[in-house]
């Protein structure tokens, strides 16, 4: 099952109104990612699609899973076992987590500023 998490560590001495601006940049990149990675998962019956999930894991951390089983080989492609071939993968999660990254990196930016 592809998963990332994302997390943002800072220093104890940290404000709350910054603890605050971050852990909302954090949900804002997971929920993104979980968007794009939807918006590019192929479609037969939407089990896929549907089960890509964010799940808030504490005020700066914050994970986006995917939960169909078989999602990491449409992700990577895998060697078909009956008939020989090998199945080319349709990368839809991998390239949301790197559009996800610059977002929050971006976002970041803008508050540390």
């Amino acid at each position: 099952m592809p998963a990332v998490t994302i997390v943002v560590d800072l220093p104890a001495s940290a404000t709350a109104k910054l603890r605050g601006e971050v852990g909302k940049a954090v949900r804002r990149a997971a929920f993104k990612v979980q968007a794009w990675a939807k918006l590019a998962a192929p479609v037969d019956t939407g089990f896929l699609r549907n089960s890509i999930k964010v799940e808030r894991l504490g005020d700066l951390t914050a994970m986006v899973s995917v939960g169909a089983e078989y999602g990491i080989y449409v992700e990577m492609g895998y060697h078909h076992y009956i008939t020989e071939q090998y199945i080319e993968g349709r990368p839809y999660f991998l390239p949301a987590v790197g559009l996800g990254e610059r977002y929050l990196q971006t976002e970041l930016n803008r508050i540390l500023k």
